[in-house]
């Protein structure tokens, strides 16, 4: 389901957004929700919810964590200074938006993280080697077609057995076209039956987490905790140690 836009018009589209990036987020939580439009203030629980999800998960890894989609580094930066002991790898094909990270990165000083312009669905990263793969803020909804399996197969792989599999998913249609409005984005259209967004520049895939979960099972992942919210989902799964799917 879904066709990959053209990698050069997303990855320009995504350019477009790291400044975007630096301040939407920090400004939507210091909102007051009391009066917030029902889809503003979906997003806000979500992002907040999100933040201290992906916080504990990172708290409780062993040593390596990964982010596909790590954009300007909003998860990994507050994690690096409060855990230098562990080592701190964001990917994202988005070379404006890692740059972004990578200055932040110095202004901190941090040593312990690495930005990585690349396509999550051809990691370079070593097979086993991380403790927890985390996929944010519905960025497993922005991969689709064969891109989908690659990108499934990757996490499986540099993921020790035993390892966490961490995914933040948008599914609340009836608040999407709002949303994207909000997020400076005017959707082409919603196919309300397979949940298929088409935008500008990309496609994106707002599903059931019962969807997202047969999926991930037939790779090896099996649902750990789930978080349900009014604009989606935060789930965690195990990696098993009987990888054997290759589909």
């Amino acid at each position: 389901m879904g066709r990959p836009f053209p990698a050069s018009v997303s990855r320009a589209f995504w350019d477009t957004t790291a400044e975007w990036r630096s301040v939407y987020f920090h400004h939507l939580k210091s909102l007051d929700p009391t009066n917030l439009p029902a889809h503003l203030a979906a997003d806000r629980e979500f992002v907040i919810a999100e933040d201290a999800f992906v916080a504990r998960q990172i708290a409780q890894a062993d040593s390596a964590i990964v982010e596909f989609g790590c954009g300007i580094g909003r998860h990994l930066l507050p994690a690096a200074n409060r855990f230098p002991q562990k080592i701190f790898i964001g990917l994202d094909y988005s070379a404006r938006q890692t740059s972004m990270f990578g200055h932040l990165l110095r202004d901190r000083k941090s040593t312990n993280t690495i930005p990585v312009t690349a396509d999550v669905t051809y990691v370079p990263l070593a097979t086993s080697t991380a403790d927890l793969v985390l996929m944010c803020y519905h960025t497993f909804g922005t991969i689709l077609g064969a891109g989908r399996t690659r990108v499934l197969l990757e996490a499986r792989r540099i993921l020790r057995p035993g390892g966490r599999l961490y995914i933040g998913g948008f599914s609340n249609l009836d608040i999407a076209p709002l949303c994207y409005s909000s997020w400076g984005i005017q959707p082409r259209e919603i196919n309300r039956d397979n949940g298929l967004i088409t935008l500008d520049a990309y496609q994106s895939l707002w599903q059931d987490d019962a969807q997202i979960n047969e999926l991930l099972n037939n790779f090896s992942f099996d649902l750990e905790e789930h978080l349900p919210l009014e604009l989606g989902f935060l789930n965690v799964y195990l990696s098993r140690e009987d990888q054997t799917s290759d589909s």
